[in-house]
């Protein structure tokens, strides 16, 4: 079992969600340290020593914040905490005016960290722990680079490898002249996650009510 404690903060839903299955998934084969979390920020949180007794233990804090500036009374107060107890940190915030704030952390580190976060799909968000781990436990050694994945495709529930890029084949197996087409487009993390359930049923729907559907998910 990896003892090293990684906190990961971010205050966007899906993004907690799918490190948090990473991350579990990681626990359930005891390949990563049970100490490690992943925690949403609620819109409401502010500072107190409940935060720092949460964070004191960690190895390595990584948030992803999405807002248009990281200069929030919560994250002023965790970045100067973190500094005073030395503690590595990266804060990301994608649109804000700062962008980026590391400490402790090198460079390529943090780069690579973020690669596996901006490609996505389970196999890179595991890696992402696996990756921070081995920055602070030598045990954890040969983490796989990041895996870069398809960004934008058709996908239908019965289809081999769940995504074509040939819109003429797929028109060719899954669609039938003489109906009318409804095209989707839905968010790539979502075919990533495989959390198409509702996708799923749409389109069987659909087909029963004798239409065709192309469905194609996009970043």
């Amino acid at each position: 079992m990896v003892g090293a404690r990684i906190v990961y903060i971010t205050n966007i839903a899906r993004k907690y969600s799918n490190m948090h299955e990473a991350l579990g998934d990681l626990q359930k084969g005891r390949l990563a340290g049970n100490p490690s979390e992943v925690i949403l920020l609620d819109k409401t949180a502010s500072w107190s020593p409940a935060w720092e007794e949460k964070l004191g233990s960690a190895d390595l804090v990584l948030i992803r914040y999405m807002g248009k500036t990281v200069s929030t009374r919560f994250l002023k107060f965790c970045s100067r905490y973190l500094k005073f107890r030395r503690i590595p940190f990266y804060i990301e915030a994608p649109g804000s005016l700062e962008g980026i704030e590391l400490f402790l952390l090198n460079g390529q580190a943090a780069r690579q960290l973020k690669e596996y976060s901006f490609l996505g799909g389970p196999e890179n968000l595991r890696n992402f722990w696996l990756y921070g781990m081995s920055l602070f436990d030598s045990s954890v050694q040969d983490v796989e680079k990041p895996k870069k994945m398809v960004w934008a495709g058709i996908y239908h529930p019965r289809m081999k490898g769940r995504y074509m890029a040939d819109l003429s084949a797929y028109l060719a197996q899954f669609c039938k002249p003489g109906r009318p087409t409804i095209g989707i487009l839905f968010y790539r993390n979502e075919w990533l996650s495989n959390d198409t359930a509702y996708l799923d049923a749409l389109i069987e729907e659909i087909e029963r009510r004798d239409a065709n559907v192309v469905a194609v998910f996009s970043n």
